[in-house]
């Protein structure tokens, strides 16, 4: 289980940074620059795409996982669930 909440670590600084970038296309267009548009292209193909290929289903597995072993926590990890749809 370690292994895969660093996974999901991992990712949440990745999509993070990603963020970062994107808000740098975002001033540049602000202030009437040129951002890079083939990384803006390729970070939101990518923020929107990935997530639902290999993140968003291991976190589905760990509040599977977590509700099966700690029953108190099944209204909060339902609430977690419900706001990654």
């Amino acid at each position: 289980m370690a292994q895969i909440l660093a996974k999901i670590h991992q990712d949440h600084r990745n999509y993070s940074d990603l963020l970062a970038l994107l808000k740098s296309d975002v001033k540049f267009l602000k202030d009437g620059e040129s951002p890079d548009f083939i990384r803006l292209y390729d970070i939101m193909n990518y923020m929107t795409n990935q997530p639902d290929v290999s993140h968003h289903p291991v976190e589905e597995f760990i509040f599977t996982t977590l509700k099966r072993k700690v029953s108190d926590l099944s209204p909060q990890l339902d609430s977690l669930s419900n706001e990654h749809r």
